[in-house]
């Protein structure tokens, strides 16, 4: 599905509150504005906000359209901390296949690496990665895998 578009948005919702629908608004449809479809569309680009997983192949591509792009949250299973780091396709060195590793963007306490290689079976079972920090409630509602 194709993002709206944010300047779109915000030019209709401006016309909008100005009481000003006339044939510059964008979201003019023949005689009336259509506040359903801008509706639509704002609605859209909140929930592009919510945090929510990323797939591993998103995380290691970095241009998912973050706010911290190309950085992560990312959470490891049994720990309460989630750190900014950076995921990246570890299979192309030294590594065994299908391998990932995640770089934290600064070291604040020594009780993870800097940086630690995964199998990509790990994924979702022992590491995860965000688009924005989740709450505790999104994070216990979004369960582990085995």
């Amino acid at each position: 599905m194709k993002m709206p578009d944010r300047e779109k948005v915000i030019t209709g919702i401006q016309y909008c509150l100005e009481g000003n629908c006339n044939v510059n608004c964008p979201y003019l449809t023949g005689k009336s504005p259509c506040p359903n479809a801008m509706l639509r569309d704002a609605l859209a680009l909140l929930m592009e906000q919510e945090a929510r997983i990323l797939s591993l192949g998103e995380a290691i591509e970095g241009k998912n359209g973050l706010e911290i792009d190309p950085w992560v949250f990312v959470e490891l299973k049994g720990r309460e901390d989630i750190f900014i780091g950076s995921v990246n396709d570890a299979s192309h060195y030294n590594y065994p296949d299908s391998s990932f590793g995640v770089r934290k963007f600064f070291q604040i306490n020594r009780n993870f690496p800097a940086s630690k290689i995964y199998p990509y079976t790990d994924y979702m079972k022992t590491v995860r990665c965000w688009t924005h920090k989740p709450s505790e409630e999104q994070r216990k509602a979004v369960k582990w895998d085995e």
